[in-house]
């Protein structure tokens, strides 16, 4: 899955519904498909909050995980703060570090890709 989406707060909606229904008719279980899709939430909305710039979204699935790509057009790094249990907000990173069996960013000529793998396995398929 590829799609492009703007820097606007309703995008995230779309990547939520988006990558959903990709994972289900891909067979993702559930479970790896829930933890994906708030994975995808969190990196779109940094994106809308932080770099403030169009985006694109790109889904591979592995034997072993579902792998998300937000590539944006800021350069600035994403940046894990410190846990503060006061904080309004800020735990992004900090909630992809837990649920995520691996990410990292990449700079590009035109800002930066963030990477995250979910570990994952396909639901069996049903016969009729």
């Amino acid at each position: 899955m590829r799609r492009h989406y703007g820097p606007v707060a309703e995008a995230c909606a779309s990547v939520r519904r988006d990558l959903r229904a990709f994972l289900e008719s891909c067979g993702v279980d559930a479970d790896a498909t829930d933890v994906a899709v708030l994975v995808a939430n969190e990196l779109a909305s940094n994106v809308v909050d932080h770099a403030g710039t169009p985006f694109v979204v790109t889904v591979t699935l592995t034997a072993e995980a579902v792998r998300i790509e937000v590539e944006d057009g800021s350069a600035r790094p994403p940046v894990v703060r410190p846990p503060d249990v006061y904080a309004v907000r800020g735990r992004g990173l900090q909630l992809i570090e837990a649920l995520t069996s691996d990410w990292t960013y990449v700079r590009t000529a035109g800002g930066k890709t963030v990477c995250a793998e979910v570990p994952a396995a396909r639901a069996p398929r049903r016969t009729a």
